[in-house]
């Protein structure tokens, strides 16, 4: 049997896309098969999530008991208006992220199966975490390849509007759902236009993540920093280590040896043989702002200093609150996470430029 999963989010960092479009395919996946979508009328995409979460509130409400008034669809219709409502209130006009994923699901569980006009409500028929799952890192992918897309000076937060599971009954032409729904915090952001060029960043950046299995774990910490719905104890943590994973990983997977082949393509014999011994030394005693700093000059070389002094105050403010001590100004999470995607997008850039040179000297040599 289908089942579908729709998933809204909330860009606070862009408000429209280019021109007068409304709507465009981001991007589309086939294991598992899940399209991402840029739109700013996510009304179309809202109506499933708004009708289970109606679905969800009048369960709560016990509505089902024969003594209230009106039919269970008519008490749900009431319920959805007031839900869609709610939620243009809260997320009003702008940019957001839609994904839609669909899978096949054998033998779900309907002993626990209420069927009403239109559509049904079922209890545990599947494993829904099972199914959210499935899809979470091509949905973590898009969303930090739209991030990197975005300026600096840009929010980077993210807010799920919401998500709904369905299967489809095709026999009876029926929805059947499952509900969820999370809500956070308001914060003020900064938003611009998500322009032809930032499309094309943002698809570039989703195959540069998908083909670096190293990043994962750094972007899943830092989709969930920017995550609206996070504390800022919570955010402030996430960010940091998300930072501070991907510094380690670029440099052992990456720009250590490069850096090792910049330094000692300029050396002497003498000081090559000195060089030897001194790698034989550090090895992997490298500090951690060392490694950023090594990052930062294979990547940004003029702004290596100025990025390591700020690396290393943002380090700091680490070790002060993991240490018990007092902090003296907000915690700077934003300012890490712009650190953080601003490598990580240098870090695509420099690999992209590897690849065109190394498939020009392929070209070449078979040409000879």
């Amino acid at each position: 049997m289908l089942v579908r999963y729709i998933s809204v989010w909330k860009l606070h960092g862009a408000s429209r896309l280019e021109g007068e479009e409304q709507s465009l395919e981001l991007a589309r996946f086939d294991r598992p098969n899940l399209s991402a979508i840029l739109t700013s009328d996510p009304e179309p995409h809202c109506f499933e999530v708004d009708q289970a979460n109606a679905c969800a509130t009048q369960i709560l409400k016990a509505v089902f008991a024969p003594d209230k008034e009106g039919s269970p669809e008519e008490r749900i219709a009431a319920e959805q208006d007031e839900v869609a409502e709610r939620r243009r209130r809260k997320f009003e006009k702008g940019l957001f992220l839609v994904f839609i994923g669909e899978a096949q699901v054998t033998d779900p569980d309907f002993r626990l199966r209420r069927d009403l006009d239109g559509f049904a409500i079922c209890f545990d028929a599947i494993d829904k975490d099972a199914l959210r799952d499935k899809f979470q890192h091509l949905i973590r992918t898009v969303i930090t390849a739209t991030q990197l897309s975005l300026d600096l000076n840009w929010s980077h937060r993210v807010e799920r509007v919401g998500d709904a599971i369905y299967l489809f009954d095709a026999d009876h032409g029926k929805r059947i759902y499952t509900f969820t729904e999370k809500v956070g915090p308001a914060r003020a952001s900064l938003a611009g236009i998500m322009d032809v060029n930032r499309i094309e960043t943002a698809n570039k950046s989703i195959k540069g993540i998908l083909e670096n299995a190293y990043i994962s774990k750094s972007m899943n910490l830092l989709v969930k920093s920017t995550n609206h719905g996070a504390s800022e104890l919570q955010a402030f943590i996430s960010a940091w280590s998300a930072l501070e994973i991907f510094i380690n990983t670029a440099f052992k997977n990456r720009y250590k040896q490069k850096w090792y082949d910049a330094i000692e393509e300029g050396a002497s014999l003498a000081s090559r043989r000195a060089f030897e011994r001194f790698k034989n030394v550090l090895k992997d005693k490298y500090r951690l702002s060392d490694r950023f700093l090594v990052v930062s000059d294979m990547l940004i070389p003029d702004e290596a200093v100025k990025d390591a002094e700020e690396f290393n105050r943002l380090k700091k403010i680490w070790d002060d609150f993991l240490h018990g001590s007092e902090v003296d100004s907000a915690l700077p999470t934003e300012a890490i996470q712009r650190l953080h995607l601003k490598y990580m997008k240098a870090h695509f850039d420099h690999l992209a430029v590897s690849t065109e040179k190394e498939d020009r000297q392929t070209a070449i040599a078979t040409d000879e």
